[in-house]
């Protein structure tokens, strides 16, 4: 029996998608940008899969803009803004948090290199940014402000709502990566006036290699790559049409499944978290409430066996868990996430994470819960 319990790595494509896949995608082969039958049906696909993204965020289909991953959606947002900002001598102040991705904090620490100043926020022990903070922090010169919705490592959900609110009346751009999100949680940027935001298509049961920003109408983004002028500039080259079609029909079914997928995903992230943080040797990290925690998502710490030790040991029990964040392999030193909560070196060097998708079920939680005690107890 294999249990595959690292999903906000990456989860595996939908058996719908699968199966479309093998049927229908060889007819579009054309490039999108050609003006014959084959390039016109291409692009009908993908602005079908654009209104299909678009539909999942609640937004027009002309906010929506597809790029490669979303890594290059949170690089296109961030270092596009920054060079709207250079061209316009706009103010050069940045917030963000000490828990944000690699590929929200590395764009950042580049700007700050480029003379931009920059304010890191830290959360609170469970992981949650403070409102005040951020509005603490800003000056006249703020320009950019970048928040994650929800923590891929820990599961903690940010108040990005009332942030972007304030945020939107004092007319300053806010960006929000929204990656672990899509699936989970009710996205509506009717209500939510976020600038930017960023989704990856193979979070949510999409392929991977595809991705998408969307940027608000009238807010403005330079290029940062250059090209033949698809996305209308923005992320110039071939559109990739059967990742884009796939990633609209993804959107689709995290919409249309959202209500059961987020009770299915609660239940089964109830029993664990209940099981793990009754038994002495583990620390549950991120947020106690689990309101406050993405569904299906569970992170906790032991000082009695490294992390990767850990995962190593369940993976040769079919149990395929993560230590800390995928994007960081190789990298044996605690997780600067984990280390943001206060956590001794001790057990942030032992923090895993679990992440569940719809396909995942409590007979497989119960041989996961098994499995774990039998390793720590061993130790």
């Amino acid at each position: 029996m294999e249990i595959y319990f690292d999903n906000s790595a990456t989860t595996p494509i939908h058996p719908d998608i699968l199966e479309y896949l093998k049927l229908h995608l060889s007819q579009y082969y054309g490039n999108p940008s050609s003006i014959h039958k084959q390039g016109l049906l291409a692009n009908e696909e993908v602005q079908v899969a654009r209104h299909k993204v678009a539909q999942l965020l609640n937004v027009n289909s002309d906010e929506i803009y597809f790029t490669n991953s979303g890594t290059f959606a949170n690089n296109l947002s961030l270092l596009g803004r920054a060079r709207f900002i250079d061209a316009n001598n706009l103010g050069r102040h940045i917030i963000t948090s000490t828990i944000e991705h690699p590929s929200v904090l590395n764009v950042i620490k580049y700007l700050e290199g480029k003379n931009f100043s920059v304010t890191y926020i830290r959360p609170s022990k469970n992981g949650i940014i403070s409102c005040d903070d951020v509005f603490d922090n800003l000056t006249d010169e703020t320009s950019i402000v970048s928040l994650m919705w929800a923590n891929n490592e820990i599961g903690s959900i940010q108040p990005i709502n009332e942030i972007a609110k304030v945020l939107n009346a004092k007319n300053i751009f806010f960006h929000c990566d929204a990656i672990q999100v899509p699936g989970k949680l009710a996205i509506d940027l009717q209500s939510i006036p976020v600038s930017t935001l960023s989704i990856s298509g193979h979070k949510f049961h999409g392929p991977k290699g595809i991705g998408a920003l969307f940027i608000h109408k009238g807010i403005n983004i330079m290029p940062i790559t250059f090209g033949g002028g698809q996305e209308s500039g923005l992320n110039p080259g071939t559109h990739a049409v059967d990742s884009i079609i796939t990633m609209g029909l993804a959107s689709e079914l995290a919409l249309k499944n959202l209500i059961d997928n987020e009770s299915h995903l609660r239940r089964l992230q109830s029993f664990l978290l209940n099981e793990l943080d009754n038994h002495p040797q583990i620390q549950i990290t991120g947020p106690s409430d689990i309101n406050s925690r993405l569904p299906g998502h569970i992170s906790f710490a032991t000082n009695i066996i490294e992390a990767e030790a850990l995962v190593n040991l369940a993976s040769l029990q079919g149990l395929y868990l993560s230590s800390g964040s995928a994007c960081k392999a190789g990298i044996k030193e605690p997780s600067y996430v984990i280390k943001s909560l206060g956590l001794s070196n001790d057990y942030a060097s032992g923090a895993i994470r679990i992440s569940l998708s719809q396909f995942n079920s409590i007979d497989e939680c119960e041989v996961a819960i098994k499995i774990l005690k039998k390793i720590l107890q061993k130790k």
